[in-house]
């Protein structure tokens, strides 16, 4: 957009929800008749194929159902995403104020009645921001025995994930879980199994499903302006300490047993279904950094990347995945205090005088920081080729390569017209279509937005669609929106929620590939008649060496 002297922002405001021909942008002020008709024409393109991807009727999925009557909820885990959700719930202290992005959004009638984590100053946070009201368990086990929870809210560390989600739906309760919904592909099987025999609406944390800018990419697709897509890439680019999950320790922080000082962390039921390790706050307030507790970059970041292509394409689990990579920035860090004792965050400009905390030992992780994985889809002539760093930020997003045209995600959806295009040829040749500039723009964002968020790691959640989208030109936070899709369904007892159990299924299932791919050394397929994963040189007819654990 450069070249035709329009600013980004009057663009941006211009275009809000609106497909645009990014090179004859300008068009929308000042271009003559015959630019408005070669625009015209090019936007034709969207109406030779039809079809609707499920996606995004499934997004846009309107209640049947009342709102009046009030669903109680529980939160297992309130921590830092846990107290998101719960924002976006509505639930929050007085103090805080109306979160961002919910300004004119429909109260969702729920009642937080349960609450659950193992860090007291979490479920103090909790309880104030339920009222007062919100009794408070130690164990899930304890809430779902004897709360009056309809549903509950799972944001704990991946490990507990599935044990939570499955005597959850033992229980009868729906469930709402972050991603990765599992630690293990052996947890997968077991989740959705319990699920579907119990009949409970599962919800899956990947909120950027809730995304404008994906409608546009689906339609795209459904309309094959990109001819044969063979190739996908996707990207994380991070580079802080807090990007790369080195979050700040609070002073608070102490097992219940210890001698002396605080006594706020459950330390003894956090390990009680993995490793046993002397108390560490790392491992705890730091757990990305662990496989003992996490699923790492293909569980977390990746997820996220896989979930639009899968939504996009409608692809399924891959046949296979090699994956690489290694601990190759963040090798270590020594948390400090200043000379008064006060912990200083992370990223925080290290002050004069400052000094190593003594309560925090040195976090050396075993989680890579650089990753990258293969996936194929020979069914589909598809490779999907995934890289990430935590410690660089230049701005990538998802790129699709067709043989006629490549579709970038970068700012939005912009479609380029391959130079080698058949069937662009004569517009290529005309000089309707230059190469270089896109030749359909989608932006799905107006005002300010993106532009007034300004610390680096939120700008690229933002971009991802993983803080806000756009409704009717109002900013709306993407975490309310899954959960109401999520509440929704609930109230109509409809288990085809935008990303359900077996969309959970799938996700798990592909992020576990590229994991114990990298962990193992060696390529791994998923025998799809067989549902199950093998090693890769291992014949299906052979008994299978299933890999059912991380590590």
């Amino acid at each position: 957009m450069a070249g035709n002297g329009m600013k980004r922002r009057d663009f941006l405001k211009a275009a809000a929800t609106t497909p645009m021909l990014g090179a004859f942008g300008a068009a929308l002020y000042s271009k003559e008749s015959h630019d408005k008709a070669a625009r015209e024409e090019i936007l034709q393109i969207g109406k030779e194929v039809s079809g609707t991807n499920p996606n995004i009727l499934k997004r846009n999925y309107k209640r049947i159902g009342s709102a009046d009557d009030t669903i109680n909820i529980g939160i297992v885990g309130c921590g830092g995403r846990g107290k998101s959700l719960m924002r976006s719930c509505g639930f929050y202290p007085p103090e805080e104020g109306e979160p961002r992005g919910l300004e004119g959004t429909e109260p969702l009638n729920l009642k937080l009645t349960a609450v659950c984590d193992l860090f007291q100053p979490s479920i103090d946070w909790a309880v104030k921001a339920s009222g007062g009201t919100a009794k408070v368990y130690r164990t899930y086990q304890e809430m779902f025995d004897k709360s009056d929870i309809d549903a509950v809210v799972i944001a704990t560390s991946d490990h507990y994930h599935a044990p939570v989600a499955i005597a959850a739906a033992r229980a009868g309760k729906h469930i709402y879980v972050e991603k990765c919904m599992t630690k293990t592909i052996k947890e997968a099987f077991e989740v959705r199994q319990v699920v579907k025999k119990a009949g409970v609406v599962l919800q899956l944390g990947h909120q950027n499903r809730n995304s404008n800018r994906y409608d546009s990419a689906m339609e795209v697709i459904n309309k094959n302006m990109l001819g044969d897509v063979s190739l996908i890439q996707c990207y994380t680019n991070r580079n802080t300490r807090n990007g790369a999950w080195v979050y700040d320790i609070p002073k608070e922080h102490g097992p219940m047993n210890a001698p002396s000082g605080p006594r706020n962390v459950d330390w003894e039921q956090y390990v009680i279904n993995t490793i046993k390790r002397p108390y560490d706050p790392n491992r705890f307030f730091r757990w990305r950094c662990f496989w003992d507790y996490g699923t790492g970059l293909s569980g977390d970041l990746l997820t996220h990347e896989l979930d639009v292509i899968n939504m996009v394409m409608n692809l399924g689990i891959p046949t296979t995945a090699v994956a690489s990579g290694g601990v190759y920035h963040h090798k270590k860090y020594v948390s400090l205090m200043t000379a008064e004792g006060e912990p200083l965050d992370s990223d925080e400009p290290v002050p004069e005088g400052a000094i190593p905390r003594p309560d925090v030992p040195v976090l050396r992780r075993d989680v890579p920081d650089v990753f990258q994985v293969v996936y194929e889809w020979p069914d589909r002539d598809l490779t999907v080729v995934y890289n990430a760093t935590l410690a660089n930020n230049w701005g990538r997003a998802q790129i699709y390569l067709g043989s006629e045209a490549t579709m970038d995600l970068t700012d939005g959806v912009d479609v380029f017209a391959d130079p080698r295009s058949k069937r662009y040829a004569d517009w290529l040749k005309s000089g309707k279509v230059r190469p270089d500039e896109a030749m359909l723009s989608y932006r799905n964002v107006a005002g300010k937005g993106v532009e007034a968020i300004t610390a680096a790691t939120a700008q690229w959640t933002v971009a991802k669609g993983l803080l806000y989208t756009y409704r009717g030109g109002r900013m709306v936070s993407t975490s309310y929106l899954h959960l109401k899709n999520w509440i929704d369904h609930i109230r109509d007892n409809n288990t085809d929620t935008i990303c359900n159990i077996d969309d959970g299924f799938q996700e798990a299932i592909t992020a576990h590939m590229a994991t114990y791919s990298y962990l193992k050394g060696t390529r791994v397929r998923w025998d799809a008649e067989n549902e199950r994963v093998l090693f890769d040189g291992q014949q299906s007819e052979e008994t299978p060496k299933e890999l059912v654990a991380i590590g």
